[in-house]
Formats: structure tokens, sequence, C-alpha cells
């Protein structure tokens, strides 16, 4: 068989098992937030105030989100690209608009990946098998399928922004020729990363450092020159300076909101000071292992390609690396309770530092070592598909029939549940008691039900 005819039914195999693994996960109903970011996708809602906080009288009312943003900027504007497809299908019919809201933001991590594919198609030599199952792996992993369907920032706008940094970031670094293009591409994509959540920035800033000091250290060592290293830093550290400090002129209230997300996260101090018990937290962590465990075999392939090659390993491809890492860390190390959507990052620019760190010959000791993780992703994604299709049945959309509101009184609901409900008055409970309460009492309307169960942290 030609090579070419090889490549094409590796890219024909990627295609069709992505969205084939998705088809079940497509059909399920909104969620939680979903309805506030389907809201900004459809009606391409303008900032600074872009959540759905409620309606009223049939007016939507809408709230600051505590991210910059450029976020939801992007989002607005990717509803804007695909609003054809999107006024075919009936807006208020849940069971319609949902699979093909769904479809639409899989698209973010579909052509990133396929963009990987076609990268590893476009090189003179064949595709490395090795390579071509890993990335089919990635793209059926549990992780990725539901990131990839759920309508959220970080599996939407949050891995395109990381997947355009590392693309640009690895794209300067295939080559010794340092063109004056490459650079602006590497300083345009950092902008675009640093505009987004400022999490991403600080881990970057991290990373950057835990370069430098390798690069000075190995540097002084071997009596080497730095060459065009300091340059590439240099860059990206400008590249996050100026996207910080726009994305604060551009809205500033949503820019400083984000560090009350931050210091919510950032609590791994809490664990030694016994807020919450080591036990506590491992068991937190244990039970999402299924989610995060093609994530802990993407660290453990590159960690074994940084460690065979550390001699020879190049910044930028180290640069990932640890960032890759970081992102990860940084959630995984928190308090919190997590989602799967806040590893997307870490996923995608992992599975970046793999292809770049992939070695160009396999000893066999390392073919073997891959062979066993890419049997468990795959075996892993064989289990969730199994438990999704067979064991847990898909919800019911919600019925606004059940709903029999007086003039007077507004519903107490999730935007998933009445963000095209266009004749239901309601108030997200995200809000809070207090908020949903308050709210109530401003737009003179009675709360229904009035005995709504609050979780009790409200």
């Amino acid at each position: 068989m030609r090579e070419n005819t090889k490549k094409i039914i590796f890219i024909a195999s990627f295609v069709l098992l992505f969205f084939a693994v998705r088809l079940h996960f497509y059909r399920f109903p909104l969620t939680g937030e979903e309805g506030a970011f389907a809201n900004i996708f459809v009606n391409q809602t303008h900032g600074p105030e872009f959540l759905q906080q409620g309606r009223s009288d049939g007016e939507d009312f809408y709230g600051f989100p505590r991210h910059p943003e450029t976020l939801y900027n992007s989002l607005r504007i990717a509803g804007i690209v695909c609003s054809p497809i999107i006024k075919q299908v009936p807006y208020t019919d849940d069971m319609k608009i949902t699979p093909v809201l769904r479809l639409l933001f899989s698209l973010f991590q579909f052509f990133i990946l396929l963009g990987i594919g076609a990268y590893l198609c476009s090189r003179k030599k064949p595709v490395n098998i090795l390579l071509a199952l890993l990335l089919l792996a990635v793209a059926v992993s549990p992780t990725a399928i539901k990131t990839s369907v759920r309508l959220q920032i970080d599996g939407g706008v949050g891995i395109l922004m990381n997947a355009l940094f590392a693309a640009a970031l690895l794209f300067i670094a295939k080559s010794d020729k340092r063109t004056f293009f490459r650079y602006v591409l590497l300083f345009c994509a950092t902008f675009y990363l640093a505009a987004g959540k400022q999490e991403w920035s600080i881990i970057l800033l991290t990373a950057i450092f835990a370069v430098g000091m390798f690069l000075l250290f190995t540097r002084l060592l071997m009596r080497q020159q730095f060459n065009h290293e300091p340059k590439i830093l240099a860059i990206i550290i400008v590249g996050i300076i100026a996207g910080n400090i726009c994305s604060y002129l551009i809205g500033p209230v949503n820019y400083m909101g984000a560090f009350g997300v931050i210091r919510d996260f950032s609590r791994i101090e809490n664990v030694a000071s016994n807020d919450i018990s080591f036990m506590d937290w491992v068991r937190l962590r244990s039970s999402m292992t299924f989610w995060i465990c093609t994530i802990i075999a993407l660290i453990t392939l590159s960690s074994i390609f940084v460690l065979q090659n550390i001699k020879k390993i190049r910044p930028p491809e180290l640069l990932i690396w640890i960032y890759g890492l970081g992102l990860f860390g940084a959630f995984f190390f928190s308090k919190a309770s997590l989602d799967p959507r806040h590893f997307a990052p870490s996923l995608i620019i992992l599975t970046f530092a793999v292809i770049a760190l992939f070695p160009k010959k396999t000893a066999a000791k390392t073919f073997a070592a891959i062979s066993i993780i890419l049997f468990a992703m795959f075996a892993s994604t064989g289990l969730h598909l199994f438990v999704s299709n067979f064991v847990n049945p898909i919800r019911p959309h919600f019925d606004p029939s059940t709903l029999n509101l007086k003039a007077d009184e507004i519903a107490i609901l999730s935007p998933a549940q009445a963000w095209n409900k266009t004749d239901i008055d309601f108030i997200n409970h995200f809000m809070g008691k207090r908020g949903v309460e308050d709210t109530a009492k401003k737009l003179n309307k009675k709360l229904y039900p009035p005995d709504y169960a609050w979780p009790e942290k409200n």
C-alpha cells in the first residue's frame, strides 16, 4: 500500500471515529451554565455583561462573568461564523437545537486535532503508527469527549487559544531559521492566549522562569552560546504583558473579577492546614481518576521522552511540556471540586508536547511502554462508551409545561433550562439564595417554587 494511501486512511479514520464516539453525547440535554454559553453563541450577546442571569416580563437580564472579555467575545464571534447553520434549526426546540450546538462546540477540538493529524501527514517521512494511534486515542478519550461536547469556555475557546500558542511556539522551534514572520506569529499567539484566563499567563510565566533557569545552568555548565532562546522567551513575556494590559483595558471589571476565581482554586495550603484533610483531598481527586487518566498518560509519555533526550531537548519543546504540567497541576492540587472541562487546556497542550518530543527512533522498551499506555487509553474509552450508552440513560429535556407561573411569579431555574424559553420568566439559581431573593424583590416578583430546595452552601 502506498504511503499517501495510508495517510488518507489515517485522516479518514480519525474523522469517522471522532464523530462516531460523540453521537450519543450530542443528544444530552444542556445542564447548569451551558445555557448561558448557548445564549452567547446563538444570540451573539454583547458584553461586558455576557452571562444570562434570568428573564423578567420577556426581557433578559445579564451579569458580569468573572473572566476576561476576550473569552466571551471569541465565543460570540464563533457564533456569528456558525449562524448560517444555527438559523436553520428551531430555536426553542431543545431536542433539535441542543445536538447542533454540541456538534458545533466539538469542532473546536476537532479542527485542532485534525490540524495535528494533517501536520503528521504533511511530512515527507511515513506517519509513525504509534503517533497515529496516540492521536486517535486522545481524540476518543473520555476527557476529550466530555470536554468537547460541553458548552463551556475551557473546552472551546480555551483550547483554541492554547493550541494556537503551542503551534506557533513549535513552528518557531522546528527550524533553525528565525524569520521575522515567525516571531510576529509567536507574539500574536501569545497575546491572544494572555487575553484569556489569567491563570494561563501565570503558569506560562512560571514555565518560562523554569526554562530560563535550565538554559542558564546548562549553557554555563557546557560553555555553550545561548543562540536565539532568550529572544524567544522575551517575545513570549512581552506578549503576555501586552495581552493582559489589553484585556484589562477592554473590560476592567471582568478582568479583576477573575482573580477571585483564581483565589478560590488556589487553596492547596488549606490541605496542609487541615481545612480539608489530606485523605479528603485524595478521595476528591480519586473520584476524578477516570476523567484525568488520559492526561496522566500524556504526562507519563512526555516525561519519558524528556528524560531520554534531556541533553538535546529544545527550549520551546521544554517550555510546552512544563506549561502543560503546570496547567494540569494548578487544578489537580487545588481543593476545589472540579469538572473535566478544567483540564481541557492541559489535554491539548500535553498532546502538542508529546507530538513534539516523540523520538525519531523508538527503543524496544520505549515501544513496549507506549503500547501499554495506548492500550490503557483505548480501554478507558471503551469503558466510558459502554457505561454511557448502556448504563447511564439520557435524561429527558426540560419540560416547560410543568411550570404554571402566575403573572407575579418568577421561576428559579438554570440557564440550561430556560435560556431559549422566551415566554418563561426565571432567575438563575446559580446566583445563590440571597442573590435570587434580592433580585426577585427588585423585580417585584414572587419566587416559584416558594419551597425551592437550596444547597447547603447557599
